[in-house]
């Protein structure tokens, strides 16, 4: 997928305008005339619309632990998974400000498991409170 077929997703599936694309590694970001900025991420051969739309659901839990996700965003057709001509498909995240944990810095893993015992804690007093799992299609007792 090249610069222009990335503004044209933008604009077509999700009336979003492009001011700048700028290639990363693997993801193309998108800065919008409104000054927003976003992730286009090209699906992967298991990225199904129902598992990305989980992972959506998955993700409140990290806003009520004060962790910042990348949720995949709705299409202006209510789909998250979109699919261009070309057999191209992908979907559009909020471009997050920061960077990867550095692995390799003892402090950066330290913070990055601080941030995932915190989720932990906001998923359990979700089925604490409600008596289901988070994604509300199991019991409390599932495994």
């Amino acid at each position: 997928m090249d610069v222009p077929d990335v503004a044209s997703v933008a604009r077509d599936a999700y009336g979003i305008r492009a001011e700048c694309i700028v290639r990363k590694r693997t993801v193309y970001g998108i800065v919008a005339a409104d000054g927003r900025q976003y992730i286009w991420k090209q699906a992967a051969l298991g990225d199904t619309e129902e598992r990305l739309q989980a992972l959506a659901r998955a993700l409140v839990a990290y806003d009520r632990a004060d962790v910042q996700a990348a949720r995949p965003l709705p299409a202006r057709n209510g789909r998250v998974l979109v699919e261009q001509e070309h057999g191209i498909r992908g979907y559009l995240q909020p471009w997050l400000p920061g960077r990867h944990v550095l692995t390799a810095s003892r402090d950066e893993r330290l913070r990055a498991i601080a941030a995932v015992a915190r989720v932990q804690r906001a998923v359990q007093a979700v089925t604490q409170n409600t008596g289901r799992c988070a994604g509300g299609r199991c019991t409390a007792n599932c495994a």
